[in-house]
């Protein structure tokens, strides 16, 4: 194998390497946002909250709802004995009469706050019926998402065991110690082979001297670079 052939044959490979990684990366997000499903987490904790608040509201309104009747009951039993007849000295008709104004105070004034708790038990439906709403339509969403991001695993996973098979394919044609030294180069660099183009090492941006433009045209055997130490090559 020539040196031409040797640094081509491990660009190559390097190239492929661009590719495999470039795939790879690809489908590393396609399983994030497969496995990503903050979103529908989210949702649902808001309805979880939606539906705790209209419970609570709910239970407020009863409760406003229920000392209303009691107020309204002890109203009537106070007035079926004023007019009962029963109930001749007037002092306890008098005792009798204000307790019933100030019933009927309490009355109004809680008649207020069951139409503000019905109003707030309202409000608490009505958000519980938006984020279940919400919920559906994300759901939907991921779900059409989730159809379309397997589809395209299943195409960038078949990109990517053909791109695997050409670069081991590639990496078998050039010799051992070759393709060695540019595995621990390429762990040290991330890119083991660089272009001399224009009197420049394209890795490092280092212009090359004359003479190592000489052995990268000439030499028999792979010539590196003197300040990054990257394999060389002309195409």
């Amino acid at each position: 194998m020539t040196r031409t052939t040797k640094a081509a044959s491990l660009y190559q490979v390097q190239q492929l390497d661009g590719e495999v990684d470039r795939i790879a990366a690809e489908a590393q997000a396609i399983n994030a946002a497969l496995q990503d499903d903050s979103a529908v987490r989210q949702v649902q904790q808001a309805v979880t909250a939606a539906s705790t608040a209209l419970q609570q509201r709910q239970q407020a309104l009863r409760a406003a709802e229920q000392e209303l009747a009691d107020l309204a009951a002890r109203i009537k039993s106070h007035n079926d004995r004023l007019y009962s007849g029963n109930v001749s000295n007037p002092r306890e008709l008098g005792s009798l009469q204000q307790e019933v104004g100030h019933l009927r105070e309490l009355h109004n004034t809680q008649e207020e706050r069951v139409l503000e708790a019905m109003a707030a038990a309202e409000e608490a439906q009505t958000l519980m019926e938006s984020e279940k709403t919400r919920q559906e339509a994300l759901e939907k969403t991921r779900q059409q998402e989730q159809a379309m991001l397997v589809d395209r695993q299943r195409q960038v996973e078949a990109r990517l065991a053909d791109a695997r098979q050409r670069r081991q394919s590639q990496a078998e044609s050039c010799e051992a110690p070759l393709l060695q030294r540019y595995e621990q180069i390429r762990r040290i660099r991330g890119k083991a082979v660089a272009l001399a183009e224009g009197g420049t090492c394209q890795g490092c941006r280092v212009s090359l001297t004359a003479s190592d433009m000489q052995r990268v045209r000439t030499s028999a055997d792979i010539t590196t670079c003197s300040n990054c130490g990257r394999i060389l090559y002309l195409p």
